[in-house]
């Protein structure tokens, strides 16, 4: 399995392309990179609710066994966990944005006065 594109990964965590190139840097996503199609530079694989490379999985866990059922359950359950954090920080963001936005426009109307 190839995993997803950033751009495909973004779209299904309903994020913006570089808040999912920041959350891999930070180790909030699965991912890792390889080479670009072109054969220039690199792009992220992204690795969404447990769907990695069964070659990856071999090796992190050392075994050809598939995983234990509560094990992936566990896992996804991390995973949404930190989505849902991830959605709260943003939404906690674009709040003070526009809070910010609003008194902004509000101290430039009462000086106009």
């Amino acid at each position: 399995m190839k995993g997803y594109t950033v751009k495909e990964a973004a779209k299904l965590l309903g994020l913006s392309g570089g808040q999912v190139r920041h959350r891999l840097n930070e180790g909030d996503l699965k991912g890792r990179k390889v080479k670009a199609p072109r054969g220039v530079g690199y792009e992220w694989r992204v690795y969404l609710n447990g769907n990695e490379p069964v070659e990856e999985k071999k090796e992190e866990e050392g075994t050809d066994d598939t995983r234990d059922p509560m094990e992936q359950i566990a896992d996804e359950l991390v995973m949404l966990g930190k989505r849902l954090k991830g959605a709260v920080k943003e939404h906690d963001d674009r709040v003070r944005r526009d809070t910010i936005q609003e008194l902004g426009a509000s101290l430039v109307q009462n000086a106009r006065k």
